[in-house]
């Protein structure tokens, strides 16, 4: 992906940067309910299925959940309440086009599947891009380098600059040849996470480089948000959600990691109501009380698709908070608003790590 392109060895170089600050240590399983979406009566309720889902184990410096939870407290009191007046702001909906929603099943695989997503919504070829041969080919890096594999947890910038070096393998190829010796991507346990690896040589016999768009447009990614500017440089979050906005108004969509405190809190952390319930993260005491005191916080990765600057969310204890925007999660479509997933604007400047704005543009 051409612009803000990076060469590889720049690309590890940033992690021992912030290291002290915030890093990976493995995931952490979390319950999560699914419903058929089904329609029901009265008389004849749905109980939905419990399902397992691996969130991003994050460790956090003091000096970096001093600096979240400062956030947090001035997004608790600047939460937005909805009064009598009519509508002023703008909503932005990009959608993900004919990119169904996809399941990362109960591995910390939530970067590849992210990046993998936005890229498909950007090329607008479908579920087109092999996130198991991504992997596959980490997981080779992983025991030759020091890029993580992306199995168990990465960062968007070593899965962008992976496809970068060595373009993409489609999932046609992926069934009928294979990644490691693997067809398809395994979702019902960790037990079947493949102990295999695909080789550079292997990857590339079946893989193709980046495409460039019919009209002359290129896929591209810039980073507005990068971990250590999160820590280091404490840029002005307002400017960052200003930024996240202005890509969504240009048709572009952008991958981002957060961290979500008390998972063990609504539907892995989401307590607010947009559409359907626990369906929107959204700042509350509660909250701030996990980031406080838990020792291992969560960390995902997710597609932002849109904003609506009017969009309200309740939460647990009644409170509204105005300003949404929509994502496009990876935990298949039976999970909140059938697979999507809103966030208050507070929730966002108090913990995004990093934002990544991936499209097709000219050069």
């Amino acid at each position: 992906m051409r612009a803000k392109k990076y060469p590889v060895l720049l690309m590890v170089m940033p992690s021992l940067m912030y290291a002290q600050d915030v890093k990976i240590a493995g995931n952490i399983d979390v319950s999560i309910p699914q419903s058929e979406y089904r329609v029901t009566t009265p008389q004849s309720k749905v109980s939905p299925s419990i399902r397992s889902i691996h969130l991003l184990k994050l460790q956090l410096s003091a000096s970096a959940k001093e600096l979240l939870e400062g956030r947090l407290n001035k997004g608790l009191q600047s939460n937005q309440i909805m009064t009598a007046s009519s509508a002023t702001g703008k909503n932005v909906q990009l959608g993900m086009g004919n990119v169904p929603v996809l399941d990362q099943g109960a591995f910390g695989t939530c970067v590849t599947f992210a990046v993998t997503a936005a890229i498909d919504a950007a090329l607008n070829k479908g579920d087109y891009v092999s996130q198991l041969c991504s992997l596959q080919l980490g997981r080779y890096l992983e025991n030759n380098a020091y890029t993580p594999s992306g199995w168990e947890g990465s960062w968007s910038s070593y899965v962008i600059n992976q496809f970068d070096a060595f373009g993409l393998v489609n999932k046609i190829n992926q069934q009928q040849v294979g990644c490691g010796g693997v067809n398809k991507y395994p979702l019902n346990s960790i037990s079947d996470v493949p102990g295999t690896e695909m080789t550079p040589e292997q990857y590339h016999a079946i893989s193709e480089s980046l495409p460039n768009g019919d009209d002359g447009t290129l896929l591209y990614w810039t980073s507005i948000l990068d971990v250590p500017q999160v820590f280091l440089e404490k840029p002005n979050m307002d400017q960052v959600l200003s930024q996240v906005k202005s890509s969504l108004d240009n048709k572009s969509r952008l991958t981002f990691g957060v961290v979500l405190p008390g998972v063990y809190l609504g539907l892995a952390g989401a307590v607010g109501k947009y559409h359907q319930a626990s369906d929107t993260w959204v700042v509350t005491p509660e909250v701030i009380n996990a980031l406080d005191n838990d020792e291992d916080l969560a960390g995902h990765e997710m597609v932002i698709t849109g904003y609506n600057d009017d969009a309200i969310a309740i939460d647990n204890h009644g409170v509204a908070h105005k300003g949404l925007l929509t994502l496009r999660n990876s935990w298949g479509d039976k999970v909140a608003d059938k697979g999507n997933f809103y966030m208050s604007y507070a929730y966002f400047k108090a913990l995004v790590l990093e934002a990544k704005r991936i499209t097709m543009a000219t050069e």
